[in-house]
């Protein structure tokens, strides 16, 4: 009787998507579900809303990291699986909101990465007696960072607004090797690529009392930019270099926040609603990612 089984092995570590303001910055924004559109959550709250750092009265900095555990499947055969957890600290963000004017105008930024996170993996099918039939061989890594930089001021007493420039900035690198059990090695073959982006985002703030904030952001259509280089050392055909261009789709979220009793020490309730138009997302030139899968048959 025919039969097979699959390996597969790999670590991921991810922090958030490109200029996707879906994820908080900040340990409050974080331990309160990502939320931040209406209130801010420290120095870091202005990445999701900018008009919020009318909240800060003060000069204010922020730094956060944390430490990501990863429970991840390790093996799996027809009679068992096998769970392997993994962890590492995680850097979150660094930045910085000061006030000018009495509290009337406010400048914010600061750095935190979108991305960034490595891999490995081996991909394996074996026949039921153990003999390899394919095996793919995979690793490498992604860092992309965006530098912030904000502006905002109140258009009156309780209603703020702000608008916030992200530039994005990121390098990485991947090497793929597959054998089959009847050709042996068929690919080795590597990428670097350097990612260069930027989005603006605006947002507003109603801040009636101290118990009551509501506030929207919109963030329109982003260009990025990425300049590649591929090499195959069993297939010189296939090395070239070149650039992918995308263009990213817009987004938008409103929310409020309630705080029973006012104040720093009362308890609050946020609720938010974020969309991202993920539908929209296009390639402008077409990624190289399908021209590897196409000519090369890898099994990502």
């Amino acid at each position: 009787m025919a039969g097979a089984s699959f390996v597969s092995a790999r670590t991921y570590l991810g922090v958030r998507e490109w200029g996707d303001p879906i994820a908080g910055y900040g340990a409050r924004s974080a331990a309160m579900g990502s939320t931040g559109m209406s209130r801010a959550q420290g120095a870091a709250g202005f990445r999701v809303n900018p008009a919020v750092m009318a909240d800060l009265n003060r000069k204010e900095i922020s730094f956060s990291f944390g430490y990501a555990v990863l429970t991840e499947k390790k093996a799996e055969s027809p009679v068992s699986t096998r769970i392997q957890e993994t962890g590492s600290p995680e850097f979150n963000e660094i930045s910085f909101v000061l006030p000018f004017q009495g509290g009337k105008v406010w400048l914010g930024g600061g750095a935190a990465p979108n991305h960034d996170f490595q891999y490995e993996g081996v991909y394996a099918i074996s026949l039921a007696d153990g003999t390899p039939v394919l095996l793919n061989e995979l690793d490498g890594s992604n860092a992309l960072w965006a530098a912030s930089l904000a502006f905002g001021g109140l258009l009156r007493r309780d209603m703020s607004w702000g608008i916030l420039y992200e530039r994005w900035i990121g390098h990485e690198s991947f090497r793929a090797s597959q054998w089959t059990s009847g050709s042996g090695q068929i690919l080795n073959a590597w990428e670097t690529a350097d990612d260069r982006g930027g989005v603006f985002r605006t947002g507003f703030c109603w801040r009636p009392s101290e118990g009551f904030r509501a506030g929207a952001v919109f963030q329109p259509p982003a260009a990025i930019s990425r300049r590649y280089r591929f090499h195959d050392s069993l297939n010189q055909s296939r090395s070239l270099s070149g650039q992918d261009r995308y263009q990213m789709p817009w987004s938008w979220g409103a929310g409020f926040s309630l705080r029973v009793p006012a104040g720093k020490e009362g308890t609050e309730l946020a609720l938010e609603i974020r969309q991202t138009d993920w539908s929209s997302e296009k390639p402008v030139q077409k990624p190289l990612f399908y021209s590897i899968s196409e000519n090369a048959s890898v099994l990502f």
